[in-house]
């Protein structure tokens, strides 16, 4: 049995190669530059008619329930071009007999550049507490897989939708409903 010292004639070389490899450097693809810091606004543009009705009771607990939620909010920022699109909001909402409010759903972020090629997606649950932000992250698909933005919304009653903002597009049913919106912030990660 040979110790490490004794590594034979070949084991010289095949370190040497690995090492080689190590030292040099494998190219690398799709290198991420640092995280891009952004300011914006989220304005709720339009929601679904379902929006204004009655919440129904589920189960012996009292629990109200509005499912099947449409809302259409618009992003922009002057600090990056992904975060100036057009947000679809599908939610459930529901309020326990103790009066908390949880709001959950999906949504899908498309950014104005990359409409039909890529979006932001996300999964979310969260209790509605209007002293608390709300903080997600959207996650690329398409074109924009790899890519991740972190966000932070805290309530602005002075943001609106613009009037030339088409939210008709993306929920047809939906109705025009502009009461305000949010200071948005955040971090995107995975730029090339």
């Amino acid at each position: 049995m040979k110790s490490l010292t004794q590594s034979g004639k070949w084991g010289f070389l095949k370190i040497s190669a690995t090492a080689l490899v190590f030292l040099v450097g494998v190219p690398q693809i799709g290198v991420a530059s640092d995280p891009q810091y952004y300011e914006g606004t989220a304005a709720l543009c339009a929601v679904s008619p379902n929006m204004f009705l009655p919440p129904e009771t589920k189960g012996n607990n009292g629990i109200l329930y509005v499912d099947d939620l449409i809302m259409v909010w618009q992003i922009k920022s002057a600090d990056s071009e992904l975060m100036n699109g057009t947000e679809l909001m599908h939610a459930s909402w529901k309020q326990t007999k103790s009066g908390t409010q949880f709001q959950s759903g999906e949504l899908v972020m498309t950014p104005d550049v990359y409409v039909g090629t890529g979006a932001f997606e996300e999964k979310f649950k969260f209790k509605i507490d209007p002293a608390a932000p709300i903080t997600g992250t959207y996650t690329g698909t398409g074109d924009l897989k790899g890519v991740s933005a972190d966000y932070e919304l805290t309530p602005n009653d002075g943001v609106f939708c613009e009037e030339t903002f088409d939210w008709a597009s993306a929920c047809p049913t939906c109705m025009p409903f502009n009461p305000g919106g949010y200071n948005m912030s955040g971090w995107i990660y995975g730029l090339e």
